[in-house]
């Protein structure tokens, strides 16, 4: 939560499957089901679901925004298998609402009251309708805008002073303290 905003909405993002493969998914599940049950009642949350995130696809656009030695437009790459190939988006989503309060063509439920629930032994979650509480989720209205407004941030360059990402050594990030 920003220091500046008391009042500020927590997005929350995530896939909660145990067979997921990698660490240890069923404590993660587990784990997951256990924070979500006990969100304080004080604390606005938002979810994103996967049904916003996998129509929203960004990145692609760093195989002509960004310079070939670009980290971020070689991560895409390599993630994706290629270039011109994005990737889906729910975290950038939610980081994006969590950040800036919000984002075009995406925007948080007004009328669905209720809660998330999420099963322990699964992982499946579920919104449990019920009276007005404080947890949302969000609504894709326009995947297009969503995706429009993500890549413009993906392929902004760099605001340390760098003609191109590799010309500022990974030390001097962590020498830059918090972004402004």
């Amino acid at each position: 939560r920003s220091p500046n905003c008391g009042s500020c909405p927590r997005p929350l993002s995530g896939a909660l499957s145990p067979t997921s493969g990698g660490i240890d998914h069923r404590a993660a599940v587990q784990a997951s089901a256990h924070v979500v049950e006990r969100l304080p009642a004080d604390v606005d949350v938002v979810f994103s679901g996967l049904e916003v995130g996998l129509r929203v696809v960004t990145g692609a656009a760093l195989s002509t925004c960004a310079p070939a030695a670009s980290p971020l437009r070689q991560a895409y790459v390599d993630y994706g298998g290629g270039v011109d190939r994005g990737r889906y988006s729910w975290d950038l989503i939610t980081t994006h609402v969590a950040a800036a309060g919000g984002l075009p063509g995406v925007r948080r439920c007004s009328d669905c009251g209720g809660v998330n629930v999420v099963d322990a032994s699964s992982g499946a979650n579920a919104w449990r309708r019920g009276p007005a509480a404080n947890q949302t989720y969000l609504v894709l209205e326009d995947a297009a805008d969503a995706q429009r407004v993500i890549d413009r941030l993906l392929c902004q360059p760099p605001r340390l002073g760098a003609s191109a990402p590799n010309d500022v050594p990974f030390a001097a990030f962590a020498r830059a303290g918090p972004i402004e």
